[in-house]
């Protein structure tokens, strides 16, 4: 699929959306390690915390979310992680710019 789509010069965005008790976490696919570990992520959502399974091994995959609560969780120097800004919740990025933790700002981006 994705040899199909560089011809017809089409970029795929490949992701999942991770519902948790404290909110949603966005998964993209940036590599082709990220889509066997989305694929796997995916396969055992039920079996497993998807936080813990993201700080244990993110390679090859985008994380976003909007909850501090979880980017303070994910903020590892490994993770391309994000902080998410939806039209009803600005909570991560303003809680990331102005944290204790002045490397979580520093390791976010906000899209």
């Amino acid at each position: 699929m994705r040899e199909v789509a560089l011809e017809e010069e089409i970029h795929l965005i490949i992701s999942a959306t991770f519902t948790t008790e404290i909110g949603p976490i966005w998964v993209f696919v940036a590599k082709k390690k990220g889509f066997s570990r989305l694929t796997y992520l995916l396969s055992t959502r039920y079996e497993h915390n998807i936080i813990e399974e993201l700080i244990e091994q993110s390679e090859g995959l985008i994380v976003a979310c909007s909850s501090f609560d979880i980017l303070s969780q994910l903020n590892n120097n490994n993770m391309s992680l994000y902080a998410a800004i939806t039209p009803v919740n600005f909570e991560a990025a303003t809680h990331a710019k102005n944290s204790i933790f002045p490397h979580c700002y520093r390791r976010c981006s906000v899209y």
